[in-house]
């Protein structure tokens, strides 16, 4: 049995036959636990991390050793709070953690540095005197509790408290009365955030948002080491479980899940996973589960689709508000290689490793473990896949990569693109992509971007792909939803039908958008953007020739459309910033307005303020139909030629030409079926109810194609 071509083992496969049976709920003790889907350990297979003899092997990088390290040394010099740490480290959550772990550590340069020692001292009775008084910002204070630590970095105060309790000397050398106010401390926490209470309404959230309750995983795994008492096991075991029942084919647990039915999925960032993955860690290290293990291997497939070689994040099929195309931590990469064996993900971690990507704060004692597993149980490294097209259910859509080049396609829930692309540098040291490309019904001031209709809704779209080996077609039809009632009782969608038509090949994508009024409403604007993240900060398209740009490594052409005015304009990286600014963007609009930078950004200082031209609200009558067609593909690749769009009826007809290689592309948007006939000398067809390609059908001269409702294919020569 294989997942998109990748074979699951038979863990893996066990896994998927325990949780595809819902586990009832039981209640004990007024608990809600699940029935344990495996044998629950009597005792912890590790109570503690590091081994003062265990040093990483030659020739196996640690990442994560070496920048606690750097942060021990920012430390010592008292200049903490410049680093990401951002803050002294007398208060820092994680400097104990970090001299824990340098003191015994034969990975670190501070081994049995007395220093640790008095620092970790100062910093014990620091956080005594900080959780025993209250904030001075009266904000702050209103929602401060007396001695509570944070549960969702709780990791930080239980690895070193294990790490201690481990060492009778080392309590004696911090002061033993010291460790057991830190000790009581920690158990008083685990108390309240394992109290049945606290426990059964963070879960009731769980069963369709699972990751807040894997964040505190350590209060709920470490509490049951900490105190022998089981009901903390069941706890971390209930977490565990929804994390298998939901994980996706190619390993992803969905951010949010089938909360406004079942067809709600949204696209799990990296942030979320490494999260996810940290509790599934902390909870396989202490229990050697065998179920943990089998989600740890069928997540295998994430990190190699979803980072681009070396290791940049393709953030094309995120949700909207968490739209910021960042490569967050290899920590977590390291423990899937760690925990499978797997070369792929051993080599992304790796060379994130030898490159220093990613000096952050997060994890990393706990990342240091893991790659220091990976040396002790010798995982070799192996090339990440490549010259591969497929479907991926996890983002209810298509990827493709072939060398520097790929893309993917996706109709997820609260999508704010269906198509994007990547294009990696021949260095591999820069990057440029297709950030978006969508339609968007203008109902507010351009000061008011998110309560405009421009991303999908809570069900996402439903999509048909046609795929053959080297190149697919996917289309859908959606109405956009009003993106500021995401949260709302009741999210609208705008009175109109868009059609997204696009040929995703190894040469690059052409893309068809079409947007239709299906009732007559009134809006101020409809225009199509294509947003780009250029290499280089606040870089720009080279103009080639008419509608022809050079984005960094992309090429990006307007070979037809009929909106009117294209408006060259500095676009938002993240959703949630109005003031950064540092995208590209290319909008075919239907009104002539300003650029967003000059009608929301003030003028340079001693510049005037510039006239601003923003579109005002009219009616647009039912029928009204705009298009755009585009090519985005490789700088310097391969020749793209006679990229043009027909329609008859309800079938779109794309013609490109790549090269010597021609290609048709056929989408019926219709509720019946369309015929569609060519004397063009067609080889093969591939079809989304085709499984395979086939000779392309022919009546006499001419080859006739049969598409149901919906249905796509590629015709080629």
């Amino acid at each position: 049995m294989t997942f998109q071509g990748w074979p699951l083992t038979s863990l893996a496969l066990l896994l998927l036959c325990v949780v595809a049976l819902a586990s009832p709920l039981v209640t004990e003790d007024g608990y809600q636990f699940v029935v344990p889907t495996e044998p629950l350990p009597a005792k912890p297979w590790h109570d503690h991390f590091v081994d003062e003899n265990a040093k990483t092997p030659e020739g196996q990088p640690n990442n994560s050793a070496k920048w606690i390290d750097w942060f021990l040394q920012r430390s010592l010099d008292n200049q903490l709070e410049k680093t990401a740490a951002q803050g002294p480290w007398e208060t820092s959550a994680f400097f104990f953690n970090w001299a824990m772990w340098g003191y015994l550590s034969p990975d670190s340069r501070f081994q049995g540095d007395q220093r640790m020692i008095t620092m970790s001292q100062t910093w014990l009775d620091t956080l005594q005197k900080t959780v025993a008084t209250a904030p001075t910002d009266p904000e702050k204070a209103q929602t401060w509790q007396p001695r509570r630590l944070n549960s969702w970095g709780f990791l930080e105060y239980t690895q070193p408290l294990l790490e201690v309790l481990h060492r009778p000397d080392l309590q004696a050398k911090l002061g033993e009365e010291r460790v057991e106010a830190f000790r009581e401390l920690v158990l008083e926490n685990v108390r309240h955030y394992g109290s049945a209470e606290y426990y059964n309404k963070m879960m009731e959230g769980a069963e369709t948002y699972i990751n807040p309750a894997v964040h505190p995983m350590a209060v709920y795994i470490h509490g049951w080491i900490l105190t022998g008492e089981k009901k903390y096991l069941q706890m971390a075991h209930r977490i565990v479980h929804i994390l298998g029942r939901d994980q996706l084919p190619n390993g992803m647990f969905p951010y949010r899940y089938k909360i406004y039915g079942p067809r709600h999925q949204e696209f799990e960032t990296m942030y979320y996973h490494n999260m996810d993955l940290r509790g599934l860690y902390l909870y396989w290290w202490a229990t050697g589960s065998q179920e943990a293990e089998a989600i740890f291997r069928k997540s295998v497939p994430y990190y190699p689709l979803n980072l681009e070689p070396p290791y940049y994040f393709n953030d094309g099929a995120d949700i909207w508000w968490k739209d910021q195309w960042r490569t967050f931590w290899p920590e977590h990469i390291a423990m899937v290689a760690a925990v499978t064996g797997d070369g792929e993900n051993a080599k992304i971690a790796n060379d994130m490793a030898r490159d220093g990507i990613s000096g952050d704060r997060i994890d990393l004692p706990l990342g240091a473990h893991a790659y220091q597993q990976m040396g002790l149980r010798q995982v070799e490294e192996k090339p990440v896949r490549d010259e591969y097209l497929i479907e991926d259910p996890d983002i209810r859509g298509v990827r493709l990569r072939f060398g520097s080049w790929s893309s993917t396609f996706t109709t997820s829930s609260f999508t704010f693109t269906r198509a994007s692309a990547m294009a990696i540098a021949e260095d591999h040291k820069h990057w440029s992509a297709l950030h978006l490309a969508r339609p968007v019904v203008v109902t507010s001031p351009l000061t008011r971007s998110d309560r405009d209709y421009n991303t999908l809704g809570r069900s996402g779209a439903f999509y048909n792909a046609a795929l053959g080996t080297r190149a697919a077609a996917v289309a859908t039809v959606y109405s956009p939803a009003l993106t500021a009632a995401t949260w709302a009782d009741e999210q609208p969608e705008a009175p109109w039908q868009m059609r997204e038509v696009w040929l995703l090949t190894a040469e690059g994508d052409v893309g068809l958008i079409e947007s239709t009024v299906l009732e007559a409403n009134e809006a101020r604007e409809l225009h199509h953007e294509f947003r780009f993240i250029p290499s280089e900060p606040m870089g720009e398209g080279e103009e080639l020739g008419e509608k022809d740009w050079a984005i960094s490594g992309i090429r990006f052409k307007v070979w037809a459309t009929d909106l009117p005015f294209t408006i060259l304009e500095r676009a938002r990286r993240s959703a949630l910033s109005a003031e950064d600014r540092r995208d590209w963007q290319v909008t075919l609009s239907d009104q002539d307005r300003s650029p967003l930078h000059v009608a929301l950004d003030p003028p340079a200082e001693g510049q005037p303020k510039p006239e601003v031209k923003l579109p005002e609200t009219h009616a647009y009558p039912a029928a009204y139909s705009r298009y755009s067609l585009v090519q985005v593909s490789p700088l310097n690749g391969i020749t793209w030629s006679g990229i043009s769009r027909e329609t008859q009826g309800d079938l779109a007809i794309l013609r490109a030409q790549a090269g010597t290689r021609q290609y048709l592309v056929l989408h019926n948007a219709g509720k019946r079926s369309a015929t569609y006939r060519t004397s063009d000398p067609a080889q093969y067809l591939v079809a989304s109810w085709l499984s395979q390609a086939v000779p392309a059908p022919r009546q006499g001269n001419e080859v006739v194609v049969e598409l149901p409702p919906g249905g796509v294919a590629i015709l080629t020569r």
